[in-house]
């Protein structure tokens, strides 16, 4: 097994776009690393599924480097297993011949619908660029379902190790995928919207570029992942660490409302009521714990509405600034309830008396210094909680900390002063007040409110920041408001999607085997409305010259409905000429354009036109009768030059490196055009496109359809099942999911993976209910992967 992944490995990186022998080396070191250290594989793996993905860059398609990550990792494992001895293994659990069973039943139907999906398709037919209508596509979708079978066992043996710690490292290697796709989703909002600009129609794709069509794959992988974030946070020990891990968090919490994706609001919540659940069935509460555990999470629960409503009216004056004024002040609150339970009448008004004599003091010196309300408050703030948890020992802390709270507080006010310009104080002093009178109420009436510890006050303190970023979300941009209020319309669009997508089931065998893996797009292509069919790009050969033959759809071509054929280019200078060699019916518009690009949204660009001139020789006819052609009308070749309009494209900070992407497009909805050649040269003189004759096939090329989206996906896990592998297939990952449940809620509720992964679960199938998910391998490769160690959960073996 080792020595047959190596070899496919080898053979996979030596072919790949970019540098053949860097993939190869770097193919050959991991697969030696997992050998020499084979417990760090779920760490390392799970760590770079959102990064190795490099397809806007390669144009591989059906092949990605993450595949060589996967086939590394089994030949290192797997070499590890025959070099040495393993441990004997224990007495087999019944979860590990179940979650086998259970997961050759799903290889039956990814079998079946394979074999089908490649016949529909016309038979096998191997190109390294076959885009989503070829028959490599079913390979494509089959792939996730060998990679299980290659780490499931990596898996059990790790299980099996003692001291191995298999459930840290899992954990681990999650939660640092939640925190990859996170981080690139702040790079994305950073470099190209703002890190706070809610308003502008650009919703966060991260590193999943199979969502160049549409898809919800950062948002799956999001909700799968964000449990064993949270589980890594509540189980670390240190300090320092419980920071960090507290911090991935809020990261999470960002790039979740950066997609703006409504079901993610559902999943998430979803989610963490299941871990919840699970933990406390598993940990049995004693009977007189219970009670306070709930009323603390209720009290949790009403502050942050409360933190949410007060920061909504604050918002409209003071905006991010008072914002986050208000969270500082609600983490000192936090810190400080529990210890000022303890406090007499005497201390209390010690503490108000100090306030009020240092108070105005304080801020009319503020008010003095350039910036100074921001100093004031971030001074007072961290000197306050310098009091509370640097200096333990020092007499009358706790009244000396209330009365810097108050003070920080105040400032509030302040910050929204100096923000608005005068203006922003009256929106402040709701939230001056509460905030003011949330402290002694909450000491002295409400018994016990919170934990006096610092992993409990942090994750409540999270919580508060997830309120107030949903109020930013909605309070500082219209953007998530409207699609709120299209939820209707859209839900609407979904269901005819559904219907149309189930009407495509032609006979019995395909209602119970299915169509086959990754058909939908070429049946939907061929049965929509011939105003509604979308477009295709594909390799072909001219006379034996290799072109790429495009078609744009016949749906409304609108800027963003287009179907782009780009490559990512090095950001060019001064003057800027593309060339194309192509033919088409005449009169046919072939549109160019260079711009500052992420995946799908542009952030500036330089574009051009040029129509193809009519075809005169005999026999063709015109212009008009050519368009009607089904395929490329024969005519001359034309070489098309355009030179680029539109000033100078916007430089990059240097910390904030963006893409720059060339991509062509056409208005004949009828008829497509062929492209044989096509360059770019700036004002340099540099050539700026790579493969601009297609000499290496696709490599280099991509193609995205910005907002036209639901012909490329079922847009559900549930009909996408029914549609590709019909009830069997259904059947059998229903199955597989409904086992990993139960035995996360049954007999393995116990065991510390056991909330996390159904959690997951639930996340996952949520956010299922409105994409398709097993079209993205990654994201196929997790749920699967998951549902089947859910499955095979076994307790770990002591040291």
């Amino acid at each position: 097994m080792a020595l047959a992944c190596a070899a496919a490995g080898a053979w996979l990186a030596a072919h790949h776009p970019l540098s053949a022998p860097l993939a190869v080396g770097l193919f050959g070191l991991t697969a030696l690393a997992i050998g020499r250290w084979p417990l760090a594989w779920p760490v390392l793996l799970l760590a770079l599924l959102p990064w190795l993905a490099l397809a806007p860059w390669t144009g591989w398609i059906t092949v990605e480097e993450f595949d060589l990550l996967v086939l590394a990792v089994a030949a290192g494992g797997y070499g590890h297993w025959a070099l040495r001895r393993w441990p004997r293994e224990r007495d087999i659990d019944i979860g590990v011949p179940l979650a086998l069973l259970l997961l050759a039943l799903w290889t039956t139907s990814v079998l079946i619908g394979l074999q089908r999906g490649i016949a529909d398709a016309g038979g096998p037919a191997f190109d390294w660029y076959q885009a989503y209508r070829g028959p490599m596509n079913s390979w494509r979708l089959a792939k996730a379902t060998l990679a299980v079978w290659l780490l499931l066992p990596l898996w059990l043996r790790l299980e099996a190790t003692p001291g191995a710690r298999a459930v840290d490292r899992l954990t681990l290697g999650l939660a640092l995928c939640h925190g990859a796709a996170a981080l690139a989703c702040v790079y994305e909002r950073a470099a190209y919207t703002g890190l706070l600009n809610f308003s502008d129609d650009y919703r966060t794709t991260g590193p999943f570029w199979e969502m160049h069509v549409g898809g919800a794959g950062l948002d799956a992988c999001l909700a799968m992942t964000f449990p064993f974030a949270w589980r890594l946070w509540s189980t670390t020990r240190s300090r320092w660490a419980s920071v960090l891990t507290l911090g991935l968090l809020l990261l999470g919490a960002y790039a979740v409302l950066t997609t703006f994706s409504r079901i993610l609001l559902v999943a998430l919540p979803l989610s963490a009521i299941t871990m919840l659940w699970v933990q406390q069935r598993g940990a049995g509460l004693p009977s007189a714990a219970a009670p306070t555990a709930r009323r603390q999470r209720i009290t949790v629960g009403v502050l942050c509405v409360a933190v949410g409503a007060v920061g909504a009216w604050l918002f409209v004056g003071a905006g991010y600034r008072g914002l986050l004024a208000l969270l500082g002040s609600a983490a000192l609150l936090l810190m400080l309830v529990p210890k000022a339970a303890a406090l007499g009448w005497r201390e209390w008004l010690a503490a108000l008396v100090l306030a009020l004599a240092l108070g105005p003091a304080w801020m009319i010196g503020a008010m003095l210094v350039p910036k100074g309300p921001y100093l004031a408050f971030g001074v007072m703030l961290a000197a306050t909680a310098a009091v509370l948890l640097l200096l333990p020992r020092l007499h009358g802390r706790t009244a000396l900390a209330a009365a810097g709270y108050w003070i920080t507080v105040a400032c509030i006010g302040l910050v929204a002063w100096h923000w608005g310009d005068g203006r922003g104080l009256h929106t402040a002093w709701p939230a001056m007040v509460a905030m003011a009178l949330a402290l002694p109420l909450l000491a002295t009436l409400w018994p016990d409110p919170w934990p006096d510890d610092m992993r409990w006050q942090g994750g409540a303190w999270a919580l508060l920041g997830v309120a107030a970023m949903v109020t930013a979300l909605f309070g500082g941009g219209a953007y998530m408001s409207g699609r709120v209020s299209a939820s209707d319309n859209d839900r609407q669009d979904r269901l005819r999607h559904w219907q149309s997508a189930l009407a495509m089931i032609d006979g019995e065998s395909a209602r119970w085997l299915g169509t086959g893996l990754g058909r939908f797009l070429d049946h939907y292509a061929v049965t929509a409305a011939p105003g509604q069919r979308p477009g295709d790009l594909r390799l072909a050969d001219a006379d034996g010259v290799p072109v790429m033959r495009l078609a744009t759809g016949t749906h409304v071509q609108g800027w963003g409905e287009m179907l782009r054929l780009s490559q990512r280019i090095a950001r060019p200078q001064g003057p800027l000429t593309v060339r194309v060699t192509v033919r088409g019916a005449g009169g046919t518009a072939v549109h160019a354009e260079v711009c500052v690009k992420h995946l799908l949204y542009d952030d500036g660009c330089r574009n051009a036109a040029a129509r193809l001139a009519a075809d005169t020789r005999p026999g063709t006819g015109t212009p008009a009768q050519a368009a009607t052609a089904a395929s490329p009308a024969p005519a001359d070749w034309q070489t098309l030059t355009l030179e680029m309009r539109g000033g100078a494209l916007p430089q990059d900070a240097w910390y904030l490196p963006r893409t720059t992407v060339l991509s062509l497009s056409s208005d004949n909805a009828r008829q497509g055009l062929d492209l044989r050649e096509v360059s770019v040269v700036d004002g340099q003189g540099t050539e700026l496109i790579h493969n601009g004759r297609f000499e290496q096939g696709g490599a280099r090329w991509f193609f995205s359809s910005d907002k036209h989206h639901l012909p490329w996906h079922a847009k559900s896990l549930l009909v996408h099942l029914l549609f590709e592998q019909g009830w069997l297939g259904l059947a059998a990952l229903a199955a597989m999911t409904l086992a990993a449940l139960g035995v996360c809620i049954g007999r393995a509720r116990r065991l510390p993976l056991a909330p996390a992964l159904a959690a997951a679960l639930v996340g996952g199938w949520t956010v299922g209910l409105i994409d398709s998910l097993l079209d993205m391998p990654r994201i196929a490769l997790l749920l699967l992967l998951l549902t089947a160690i859910g499955i095979a959960q076994r307790p770990a073996r002591p040291a």
